[in-house]
Protein backbone atom coordinates (compact mmCIF):
# COMPACT_ATOMS: atom_id res chain seq x y z
CA UNK A 1 0.00 0.00 0.00
CA UNK A 2 1.23 3.50 -0.83
CA UNK A 3 -0.06 6.12 1.59
CA UNK A 4 0.55 9.74 0.73
CA UNK A 5 0.14 11.85 3.85
CA UNK A 6 -0.29 15.62 3.90
CA UNK A 7 1.56 17.55 6.58
CA UNK A 8 2.18 21.15 7.56
CA UNK A 9 4.80 23.31 5.91
CA UNK A 10 7.59 21.97 8.11
CA UNK A 11 6.67 18.28 7.92
CA UNK A 12 8.76 15.34 6.81
CA UNK A 13 6.86 15.00 3.51
CA UNK A 14 7.59 18.62 2.63
CA UNK A 15 11.30 18.05 3.16
CA UNK A 16 11.18 15.02 0.85
CA UNK A 17 9.49 17.11 -1.82
CA UNK A 18 12.07 19.90 -1.47
CA UNK A 19 14.86 17.39 -2.02
CA UNK A 20 13.24 16.22 -5.28
CA UNK A 21 13.01 12.61 -4.19
CA UNK A 22 10.04 10.27 -3.99
CA UNK A 23 9.14 8.46 -0.77
CA UNK A 24 11.72 5.72 -0.01
CA UNK A 25 11.01 2.42 -1.74
CA UNK A 26 8.21 3.79 -3.95
CA UNK A 27 9.97 3.30 -7.27
CA UNK A 28 10.92 -0.30 -6.46
CA UNK A 29 7.44 -1.14 -5.16
CA UNK A 30 5.79 0.24 -8.31
CA UNK A 31 8.21 -1.44 -10.72
CA UNK A 32 7.94 -4.70 -8.82
CA UNK A 33 4.14 -4.75 -9.07
CA UNK A 34 3.78 -4.77 -5.28
CA UNK A 35 1.42 -1.78 -5.00
CA UNK A 36 -2.10 -2.96 -4.17
CA UNK A 37 -3.60 0.32 -2.96
CA UNK A 38 -2.77 4.02 -3.33
CA UNK A 39 -4.41 6.44 -0.91
CA UNK A 40 -3.94 10.08 0.07
CA UNK A 41 -4.50 10.92 3.72
CA UNK A 42 -5.14 14.66 3.91
CA UNK A 43 -7.14 14.58 7.17
CA UNK A 44 -4.42 16.33 9.21
CA UNK A 45 -5.01 19.50 7.20
CA UNK A 46 -8.54 19.33 5.81
CA UNK A 47 -11.22 17.12 4.28
CA UNK A 48 -10.94 19.03 1.02
CA UNK A 49 -8.32 20.81 -1.05
CA UNK A 50 -8.43 23.96 -3.11
CA UNK A 51 -6.56 23.50 -6.36
CA UNK A 52 -5.42 26.42 -8.51
CA UNK A 53 -4.43 24.93 -11.88
CA UNK A 54 -1.67 27.19 -13.22
CA UNK A 55 -3.24 30.39 -11.86
CA UNK A 56 -6.54 29.94 -13.69
CA UNK A 57 -9.30 30.15 -11.10
CA UNK A 58 -9.72 27.55 -8.38
CA UNK A 59 -11.46 24.24 -7.79
CA UNK A 60 -12.48 22.79 -4.42
CA UNK A 61 -12.19 19.01 -4.27
CA UNK A 62 -13.57 16.84 -1.46
CA UNK A 63 -11.26 14.02 -0.43
CA UNK A 64 -13.62 11.28 0.62
CA UNK A 65 -14.46 9.88 4.02
CA UNK A 66 -12.55 11.77 6.70
CA UNK A 67 -10.14 13.40 4.25
CA UNK A 68 -8.81 10.11 2.87
CA UNK A 69 -9.03 9.44 -0.87
CA UNK A 70 -8.41 6.14 -2.67
CA UNK A 71 -6.80 6.34 -6.11
CA UNK A 72 -8.32 3.18 -7.58
CA UNK A 73 -7.50 4.10 -11.20
CA UNK A 74 -3.83 4.72 -10.32
CA UNK A 75 -3.74 1.45 -8.39
CA UNK A 76 -5.08 -0.36 -11.45
CA UNK A 77 -2.51 1.37 -13.66
CA UNK A 78 0.23 0.24 -11.28
CA UNK A 79 -1.11 -3.31 -11.33
CA UNK A 80 -1.43 -3.59 -15.11
CA UNK A 81 1.58 -1.50 -16.19
CA UNK A 82 4.08 -1.28 -13.33
CA UNK A 83 6.99 0.19 -15.34
CA UNK A 84 4.82 2.91 -16.87
CA UNK A 85 3.21 3.71 -13.51
CA UNK A 86 6.64 4.12 -11.93
CA UNK A 87 7.87 6.40 -14.73
CA UNK A 88 4.75 8.58 -14.42
CA UNK A 89 4.11 8.67 -10.66
CA UNK A 90 7.61 8.87 -9.19
CA UNK A 91 8.51 12.25 -10.80
CA UNK A 92 5.12 13.69 -9.83
CA UNK A 93 5.38 12.55 -6.21
CA UNK A 94 8.96 13.79 -6.04
CA UNK A 95 7.85 17.25 -7.17
CA UNK A 96 9.91 17.14 -10.36
CA UNK A 97 7.10 18.03 -12.77
CA UNK A 98 6.79 21.64 -13.93
CA UNK A 99 3.69 23.48 -15.13
CA UNK A 100 4.85 23.41 -18.75
CA UNK A 101 5.05 19.62 -18.98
Amino acid sequence: MVTLTSSGLSGENTETMRNGSAPPGLHEALRGGRVKLIIWDHCVLSRQIVYVPFGRGWVTVGLGMGGVHRFDALTELARRHPEEAASILVPILAGRVSEDQ
